[in-house]
């Protein structure tokens, strides 16, 4: 994938809070460059993954990677205080940090 598309993609992901909104719209935009009578099934799929892991809180991704907040923390070299405060909602954790733990996970794959 184009790093400028996936780029765009996820930007425009955080501005949609209706996942399908937000597949319809990307699926048949521009960004594309394409003339496809039929968009791909890959495509949609991607969009679909890319808002999921967008939208992930820090909670949803140590349920999915099936291990505890302090295991998290201590795996990323996080203060265990700021994984739980994200964890909580007291405090939140940025956008590009969530993205990089999914992609170390296994989570989502870019």
């Amino acid at each position: 994938m184009d790093n400028r598309i996936y780029h765009m993609c996820l930007s425009e992901a955080y501005n949609y809070s209706d996942k399908d909104a937000f597949v319809s719209d990307l699926a048949l935009s521009s960004i594309w460059e394409d003339d496809v009578e039929e968009i791909p099934a890959e495509r949609i799929e991607w969009l679909h993954q890319i808002w999921a892991a967008a939208h992930r809180s820090v909670k949803d991704i140590c349920r999915m990677a099936g291990k505890s907040q302090n295991a998290m923390a201590d795996y990323f070299g996080i203060p265990r205080r700021t994984f739980g405060n994200w964890c909580t909602g007291e405090r939140e954790c940025p956008e590009y940090t969530k993205m990089m733990m999914q992609e170390l996970l296994g989570l989502y794959k870019r």
